[in-house]
C-alpha cells in the first residue's frame, strides 16, 4: 500500500478504468494523480485563486471531470496523461451562492446536473456544456430551501433524486420536468450528505449528516426497506473538520459493499 500526507483534501474521485484519481481541496486547488506515484501527474487548478472544492467528479468515459466549489462556479476540463497544466475548457457559475455537487447525466460527458443554492431557491439545474455557453442552462428546478446539497441521475427511471437541508429527496422527471415525489428521508435538521444508486437502479440510498443511512425503492412512490441509523455516528477523537472529505468517500464505499450483500442475500 502507498500512502502519502496531502493536507486540504476535501474531495475525490478515481477514474473509470484507468489508474488516475483526481483531488479537489479546501484552497480550491485541483490536481491529477496516478496511483502509487508521489506526485501529481498535473495542476488542473492552482491553489488560492478559487473557493474550496465542493465536489468532483469523472465522466463515464472519463475522458472529462468536473469540479463544482464554494463561489458556485463549474468548471471541466479534458482528462489526459499529459503533464502541463491544464485550463478548464468550460467554466461557468452553475448557482450564484454556492454549488455542493456536480455529476455527469448517464454515458454523457457533455451533460451534467449540479446541487447548490441559488436566489428564488433555483437549487437544482441541468446544463449542457456542448451548446454555446449563454444556452448550457438547459432547466433549472426550484428545489430543496436553503439550498440542495446533492443529485444523482438514474437512466432507468429517467429521473435525477436530490437531497436538501432538512432531510429531504425530492425525485425529478428529467423528460416533463416535474417533480414526482417528495420523501421525508431524515429529520429536518439532518442534512443529506451522500446519494448513490444500485447497477440495478432498483434502490434509492441516502446517508446523512448525522451518519444515518436509509435505502429506499427506487419507485414512484419510494418505499423504505433499510435503516441504519448512525451507521457512521461521528466518533470521540473525530473531527468532522478534518474528515470531510475521507467521510463522504468512506460513506460512498460502504453503501456500495451494502448493495453487494444485499444483492447476495446477506
Amino acid at each position: 500500500m502507498f500512502k502519502r500526507t496531502i493536507s486540504g483534501i476535501r474531495r475525490i474521485d478515481s477514474h473509470p478504468t484507468a489508474p488516475f484519481y483526481v483531488t479537489g481541496s479546501s484552497d480550491g486547488s485541483i490536481r491529477v494523480w496516478e496511483w502509487s506515484v508521489g506526485q501529481p501527474v498535473y495542476t488542473a487548478r492552482v491553489a488560492g485563486q478559487h473557493a474550496k472544492v465542493a465536489k468532483i467528479s469523472f465522466s463515464c468515459n472519463g475522458n472529462k471531470f468536473a469540479a463544482v466549489d464554494g463561489d458556485g462556479l463549474m468548471c471541466l476540463w479534458q482528462a489526459s496523461h499529459s503533464t502541463e497544466h491544464k485550463k478548464p475548457f468550460f467554466s461557468q457559475r452553475c448557482h450564484n451562492k454556492s454549488a455542493s455537487d456536480v455529476r455527469f447525466v448517464g454515458h454523457s460527458s457533455s451533460v451534467l446536473v449540479t446541487a447548490g443554492a441559488s436566489s428564488g431557491e433555483f437549487n437544482l439545474a441541468l446544463w449542457d456544456t456542448l451548446l454555446p455557453q449563454s444556452r448550457a442552462l438547459v432547466h433549472s428546478w426550484v428545489a430543496h430551501p436553503e439550498g440542495a446539497t446533492v443529485a444523482m441521475y438514474m437512466p432507468n427511471q429517467q429521473a435525477i433524486v436530490s437531497g436538501g437541508r432538512h432531510g429531504e429527496l425530492c425525485l425529478w422527471d428529467i423528460r416533463q420536468r416535474q417533480l414526482r415525489a417528495t420523501v421525508k428521508a431524515f429529520e429536518s435538521h439532518q442534512i443529506v450528505k451522500a446519494l448513490v444508486t444500485d447497477y440495478t437502479q432498483d434502490l434509492i440510498v441516502a446517508g446523512s449528516s448525522d451518519g444515518d443511512i436509509k435505502i429506499w425503492s427506487a419507485d414512484l412512490t419510494p418505499q423504505l426497506m433499510y435503516s441504519l441509523p448512525g451507521e457512521h455516528a461521528a466518533k470521540g477523537g473525530f473531527s468532522f473538520r478534518q474528515g470531510w472529505w475521507l467521510w463522504q468517500v468512506f460513506e460512498e464505499l460502504v453503501i456500495g459493499i451494502f448493495f453487494c450483500l444485499i444483492r447476495e442475500g446477506y
